[in-house]
């Protein structure tokens, strides 16, 4: 899908995978939007991170056959997911 600003989206029924952004010589970047762990609780983690995050997901010691506990570096954010719909419950910013 491509959004209203020019910003190509990737995904499919399960959430977004990706983003592109135009990086093309004489363009300007567009940074990440702010990421709030609160607004999350409830969204599809793929669509999520797709949405604010560049960083590879590192799963956590607790995962089990029910829940995903992932941390995600550059958003300083360990998550709780559901594994069978994707899910997010939870949102844990880690001290610093």
């Amino acid at each position: 899908m491509i959004k209203e600003d020019g910003i190509l989206e990737m995904g499919d029924k399960q959430g977004l995978f990706t983003t592109a952004l135009n990086i093309m010589p004489g363009s300007e970047k567009q940074e990440l939007p702010k990421f709030d762990p609160n607004e999350v609780i409830g969204e599809n983690i793929f669509t999520v991170v797709g949405n604010y995050s560049k960083s590879q997901p590192q799963t956590l010691k607790g995962t089990n056959n029910e829940f995903w506990l992932v941390f995600y570096e550059d958003l300083n954010t360990e998550f709780k997911v559901v594994k069978n719909n994707n899910i997010i419950l939870s949102a844990t910013v880690k001290d610093e």
